[in-house]
């Protein structure tokens, strides 16, 4: 009779072991499958969570940095057009003491401007701040010949001409230089070229103000570079980075989906070896106009991103060789008679490796061994749950950091200087609006959102203005800015800088940056009233009477018409001045203005060049009779008795010299020194009547 022989199993070494020993094998086995399956779940869970929400927040910053850029540069090029476009600076010419003074002031205006200054029209430099190349010919640097045909940003470039004239940087970098040039018209010609040269550290500055406080910590860092690659802006000047691999990696991440905020960050590799989170952001995409091709690049390393994850994979995996070297050692001290409640274990095992819900470990009483197993793998579950939990803390420790810089970067939205809204395109409604806004207007943040920008403006005219021009500079991907009068909730008017931007991630919307300026602008006005009128009769002056000088005779050349420079110098003012003061003598001059002004027609001017001389600018005119009538019936008027203070009484007569234009001359100096000529003809005749140029 024969005998079967058992099956051979598929470990026969395994069999030949004790049930001790198999025991302890399977739940070694057991332990290390369910720490290594729930630490790959969770640790891949925390490590797209961070690599999202990380992402988001390097790419904000990088958006914010090249927004602030943008403006920046458009600030920049601004102040040189408005340099270029005072016409009252360049009345002097070119070199004048005012042209410097203008530069001077201008450069403590902004801060890292180098240089400013003016080249004439064959590129050698006549004027500039602290007289820096002063007759040093410029033709051949590439900011003056484009800056003859038009408006120039030029890339960063180290110092050519000024390296030997400026100090140093304190670090020991070479100076290097944002160029920016106007063309310089005068009477619609181009003289010359107005140029900035910008220290590239103001770009640095801009940056740094934007890093978070802990940046180092956290090992951000900001790199800008230029078309070609060269760092700009970076913690370490000799990084470099692939740009083409960034861009390539970047558009495998697929078109940003609407309800994205910001473009997502990749890991890339950057030329030192090492991997980093990184996003990308254009200049151009903020100053299309420039085209200088610039990036932003926000960078930190992938160990530090993902620190919170790797810490809890070591931590878990710690855990899980514990737990398995104490499987182990049960096992060992387990008899071959626990198989059954093993396997009500090894099964409870299996349904909380494959997270079935309350899966637990049961609780063994067939032994004094199996008990201490049951308990320990109780244990090793619990030491799990709250590794989870652990984990799961650091991950909203991670999120609370983020929602922290949201609320930074909300705040930087929400400041009290700059007032922003966001517009729905076709309709110009509010969609949002920040605090600043509403206190600009004199409005609540409720009564402003969900109503027409219409309510903001003083008149239809000017709404319907600002939104074609608007529609205008964004159909050529420029952005608008504007200075325009707006209405105040109370119904007064100010002044507001306006700025607005298409929303390329918010297809139909725009974004308006509003900062009120009311006091500069009543500032400016009463600057330029002081500069152009007397101080004491608040009669035009020197300045503002040569123009009104050519804008008669500009005015008589198309009409065919004549017009008359009548100067006038007051008989008997001297006596009164000495006799009874200045105060009794300004008096009179004050009453000698009034008086002149209400002679003469609403079209004429009345100007004092100072003392007691007055110049009379009449035209248009038909003829020389016209004007005989004028200027009697202000002899007239300045001839009755003036009531000075202290009860006074003071009489003056005037002596008029007539030059006519265009019969005496048709440029202003030669028709001012005609009329003046005759004026002294005037006062040797015996004053106190008008003496026509003799010719």
């Amino acid at each position: 009779m024969s005998t079967t022989p058992p099956p051979e199993t598929p470990l026969p070494w395994l069999q030949r072991r004790s049930l001790g020993t198999q025991l302890a094998l399977v739940l070694a086995l057991v332990v290390t499958v369910l720490v290594l399956s729930l630490t790959t779940v969770i640790t891949s869970m925390m490590r797209s969570q961070i690599e999202r929400d990380k992402g988001a927040a390097l790419a904000n910053l990088g958006r914010s940095i090249s927004t602030a850029l943008g403006k920046n540069m458009r600030d920049r090029m601004q102040q040189v057009n408005l340099l270029a476009q005072s016409g009252e600076i360049w009345a002097d010419g070119l070199a004048s003491p005012t042209v410097t003074r203008a530069l001077s002031r201008m450069k403590l205006t902004r801060p890292f401007p180098s240089w400013l200054g003016v080249a004439d029209a064959s590129g050698v430099v006549v004027a500039a701040t602290d007289d820096l190349l002063v007759g040093r010919n410029v033709k051949e640097r590439p900011w003056f010949p484009a800056g003859l045909r038009g408006h120039y940003v030029g890339d960063v470039h180290e110092a050519k001409l000024l390296a030997s004239l400026l100090p140093p940087h304190a670090n020991g970098e070479p100076l290097r230089f944002v160029d920016f040039a106007a063309p310089l018209e005068v009477a619609g010609r181009v003289v010359g070229v107005v140029g900035l040269h910008a220290d590239v550290h103001g770009i640095r500055a801009i940056a740094e103000a934007f890093l978070p406080k802990n940046a180092a910590a956290r090992r951000v860092e900001v790199y800008i570079l230029t078309r070609s690659g060269g760092v700009i802006f970076g913690t370490d000047p000799k990084a470099g980075i692939d740009l083409p691999a960034l861009a390539e990696a970047l558009a495998a991440q697929g078109p940003i989906a609407p309800e994205e905020q910001a473009r997502p960050a990749v890991d890339i590799a950057w030329a030192d070896g090492q991997r980093y989170l990184t996003t990308s952001w254009s200049l151009d995409d903020y100053a299309p106009e420039f085209a200088l091709g610039w990036k932003v690049l926000v960078r930190q390393p992938v160990e530090v991103a993902y620190a919170p994850a790797m810490q809890a994979t070591k931590k878990a995996l710690l855990v899980g060789l514990v737990s398995a070297l104490l499987a182990v050692g049960l096992g060992l001290m387990l008899g071959r008679h626990l198989t059954r409640p093993l396997k009500r274990i090894a099964s409870a095992a299996r349904d909380v490796e494959l997270g079935v819900p309350g899966a637990v470990i049961p609780h063994a009483d067939d032994s004094e061994d199996l008990s201490h197993l049951s308990s320990a793998l109780q244990a090793m579950t619990v030491r799990l749950e709250h590794l989870v939990e652990e984990r799961t803390a650091q991950l909203n420790e991670a999120i609370h950091e983020l929602h922290v810089l949201g609320e930074e970067q909300h705040a930087m939205l929400d400041n009290d200087l700059v007032g922003i809204v966001r517009l729905n395109m076709s309709t110009r409604v509010a969609i949002w609006n920040n605090r600043a806004l509403s206190a600009i207007f004199g409005y609540s943040m409720d009564e402003l959102r969900g109503q027409s920008a219409r309510m903001l403006y003083p008149d239809e005219a000017t709404y319907e203005k600002v939104g074609a021009e608007a529609r205008a500079a964004f159909a050529e991907g420029h952005d608008y800015v504007t200075r325009v009068q707006m209405r105040h909730h109370d119904g007064s008017t100010i002044w507001i800088h306006l700025q607005g931007t298409l929303l390329k991630e918010r297809p139909g919307e725009s974004l308006w940056l509003m900062t009120d300026v009311t006091a500069q602008h009543r500032y400016q006005e009463q600057v330029e009233h002081i500069a152009f009128h007397d101080a004491l009769t608040g009669l035009p002056n020197r300045l503002l009477l040569a123009d009104r000088v050519g804008q008669a005779i500009a005015a008589t050349q198309r009409s065919g018409q004549m017009s008359a420079i009548a100067f006038m110098d007051l008989d008997g003012f001297k006596a009164v001045n000495d006799l009874h003061g200045h105060e009794a003598g300004d008096h009179l001059l004050k009453e000698i203005a009034k008086r002149a002004s209400a002679t003469v027609r609403a079209g004429d001017t009345v100007a004092r060049l100072g003392g007691d001389e007055f110049v009379l600018v009449l035209g248009p005119l038909r003829d020389q009779a016209q004007c005989d009538l004028i200027l009697q019936r202000l002899l007239t008027n300045i001839g009755k008795p003036v009531q000075l203070p202290g009860g006074i009484s003071a009489t003056v007569s005037g002596s008029i010299g007539v030059a006519l234009c265009p019969q005496d001359g048709d440029t202003p100096t030669v028709l001012l020194a005609e009329a003046d000529a005759a004026m002294y003809e005037a006062k040797r005749q015996g004053k106190g009547c008008v003496r026509y140029n003799a010719g």
